[in-house]
Parts: C-alpha cells; structure tokens; sequence
C-alpha cells in the first residue's frame, strides 16, 4: 500500500506538471507576448520614485544567476560538501546540474524570443530564449536544495547553530521568490517565462528531494557519521 504522505506528493507532482503543460502549450501556439505579459511587466516596470534603490537591487538578486557565477556557486558548495566529507550535500548539490542543463534544452525546443525595448524596458541585455526563466530554474532548485539540507539538518541541531540553519533556509527562501521578480524588472524575461521557471524548477526539485528522502538520506548521512565517528576515536587514540 502506499502511504498517505506519497500519496500527497504524487497529487502534488501531477498538479504541478499539469500546470507546466498548460503553460508550455499556451506559450507555444503564441511564440511571442501575451496580453498577460504586458500588462504585469509594465505594472512591474512604472517609475517609482523608489526605482534608483529597486533597480541596483534587482541587479544583485539576479547577479548570481549569471555565467560564470552560477558555476562557481555550484562548484564551491559540492567542494564545501567534499571537503566536510558530507557526500549527501555534495551529491544533491551536483544533481542540480540536471535541472539546469534540462531548462537550457527547453529553452532551444520552445525558442520563445525575449521581450524586447518595443514592449517593455530593458536593463541590461540578455541572450539566449526566453521560456521557462534559466535564472528562475536555477534559483529554484539550487537554493532550494541548499534550504531544504539546512532546514532538514537544523532539527538535529541546538541554540545558535539550528537558528543560523533556519536563517540560512528564510534567506534561500527570500532570494528564490525576488528572482522571479527581478527577471521581470529588468526586461529580461515575461512573467509567464518566469512562471514557468518557478514550475519547472519546483518539479527538479520535489524530484530531488524524493531522491534524498529515498536514498541519500539514509545511506550517505550514516556513511558520514560513522566516519566522523571513526574519525573522533582515531584523534583520541
């Protein structure tokens, strides 16, 4: 039988995919802008007379997103995972390629093109397709991979330690929801493009966190602590 909780999570991954076809299908019969577009980017986009400190911060947001950052970041956290000999965190961090390099192919078979300065205003130039948001993606399941180990490793931790843990998942949080915002602020993609990132990435997601639930989990989190275990005896001996 299976129990009620994956139960839950298959409906959820069914809702979810669902979602990403209606979008894929709607954006593909209409390659280009749809009214819904325009009229929230535009929303999005009209002077303020907060935008001299909005815009520097959309900037920032989106900064680590781009080449060659976006590399380094996943480099530097499976390397921090090696070397803290936390193989579960250097596994699921390293299987977040995935989710990038399969946005990236998504992007060439839909071949939506970007907003342009006709329609909307554009900060900075960006290449490449526009659907489902690379950006989006990216920030979805890498930093949800990342919030999900802390928020999961904080309940065994105490005082100081398990609230940094959760400051480290509210920040993850935080960033993954003015991504998709800040893509749209600056001209570089649709919201529907942006939409379907957060979709997209939430699938790569909730199928890594499956897999760690299922496999990395229990089998690398017990290989690491026998090891700091055998490491802690050999110190003392």
């Amino acid at each position: 039988m299976i129990s009620r909780l994956v139960q839950y999570r298959l409906v959820l991954l069914v809702l979810v995919l669902a979602v990403f076809d209606t979008l894929l299908v709607v954006v593909t019969q209409d390659n280009r802008s749809m009214p819904v577009d325009l009229y929230v980017a535009r929303e999005l986009q009209e002077k303020r007379p907060i935008d001299a400190l909005v815009l520097p911060i959309m900037f920032a947001v989106s900064l680590p997103g781009y080449s060659p950052w976006a590399e380094m970041l996943v480099v530097f956290a499976v390397a921090c995972g090696l070397l803290r000999r936390n193989w579960r965190m250097a596994l699921l961090i390293g299987f977040t390629v995935c989710a990038d390099i399969s946005a990236a192919l998504t992007k060439v078979v839909v071949a939506r093109p970007r907003p342009t300065s006709e329609l909307v205003t554009i900060h900075g130039l960006a290449t490449g397709y526009s659907f489902p948001s690379g950006h989006v993606v990216h920030y979805v399941v890498f930093f949800g991979a990342i919030g999900y180990l802390a928020w999961d490793s904080a309940a065994a931790r105490r005082g100081t330690v398990r609230r940094a843990l959760y400051v480290v998942t509210a920040c993850c949080v935080a960033v993954i929801g003015l991504v998709g915002m800040s893509r749209v602020y600056l001209g570089a993609h649709f919201p529907t493009d942006v939409l379907g990132g957060y979709v997209f990435g939430g699938i790569w997601l909730l199928a890594l966190i499956a897999i760690d639930r299922r496999w990395l989990r229990s089998r690398w989190s017990q290989a690491t602590e026998a090891e700091q275990g055998s490491a802690q005896v050999s110190a003392r001996s």
